[in-house]
């Protein structure tokens, strides 16, 4: 390589490196980040206590990452590289059949995991009413068909059957099947974390009967959409910018209430 080569090279590198630091300089700060659904870093003050304490250069670094031009492009870009390399997932999300986004599922922590059941159990022997303990399992459980081929994915089944038998001092209410019976249904957000308004329906349902109590009809409630154009969490951390919005509805019982 000729010296007038690596001339052009350290010189559009420099140039790329002065571009970025004087945009840095004129552009203002952002406060919110509506992609990553956060609120972004300011320009720390500075100390010298701070500075010598080693505070200051790591709040400022955080400044940095936070305040970057085009950072939600830049993360967009990274997200898109990782799946065109055949990832398939992005931040411990995957992109997964229908333009799901479906946060990776780890096993707790066996200790803390008995610990927690342990309480809950102490709770339940310790209160003169009667207690219902229900699991909930995510999206990566109940619409693990929708997953990459051999994308890791802990078994909250079994996770969700140790705490039953763990926790005998409350009655224990399977919400599994009646969300994996109901899994072709939209259940769960596409971009969130949360189980949808229906999702949540079945759950009560399934809460109701175990509480000795009559379940509710779907006949009886309106179902009306509040917004087609929601993003959730799982999409805010992805990267992923590319897949369509999520629909909000609430089910409104047909005797005149309003809900706001």
């Amino acid at each position: 390589m000729s010296k007038r080569s690596n001339l052009i090279q350290i010189i559009l590198f420099l140039g790329f490196i002065a571009l970025f630091s004087l945009l840095f300089i004129l552009l203002p700060d952002r406060d919110f980040s509506e992609q990553e659904n956060r609120y972004l870093d300011q320009a720390p003050k500075f100390s010298f206590k701070e500075l010598f304490e080693g505070d200051f250069t790591q709040d400022f670094e955080s400044y940095l990452s936070d305040q970057f031009i085009l950072r939600d492009e830049w993360i967009t870009l990274k997200a898109a590289t990782e799946i065109g390399l055949g990832k398939h997932s992005n931040n411990n999300v995957y992109l997964c059949q229908d333009q799901t986004l479906i946060q990776r599922f780890d096993a707790p922590d066996q200790q803390q995991y008995v610990s927690n059941l342990e309480a809950v159990n102490t709770f339940a022997e310790n209160v003169e009413v009667p207690v219902c303990f229900a699991l909930i399992p995510s999206a990566a459980e109940i619409w693990r068909d929708k997953l990459p081929k051999g994308a890791p994915s802990a078994d909250q089944s079994a996770l969700i059957d140790q705490a039953y038998e763990t926790v005998t001092a409350a009655q224990t209410v399977d919400v599994y099947n009646a969300l994996d019976g109901n899994k072709d249904e939209y259940i769960y957000y596409r971009t969130d974390h949360h189980w949808t308004s229906l999702g949540a329906f079945y759950g009560a349902n399934t809460i109701l009967e175990a509480m000795g109590r009559d379940p509710l009809d779907l006949a009886d409630y309106v179902p009306t959409t509040v917004s087609d154009s929601f993003y959730g969490t799982i999409f805010s951390t992805s990267g992923v910018r590319w897949v369509p919005p999520d629909t909000i509805e609430t089910y409104i019982p047909e005797d005149g209430v309003t809900v706001t």
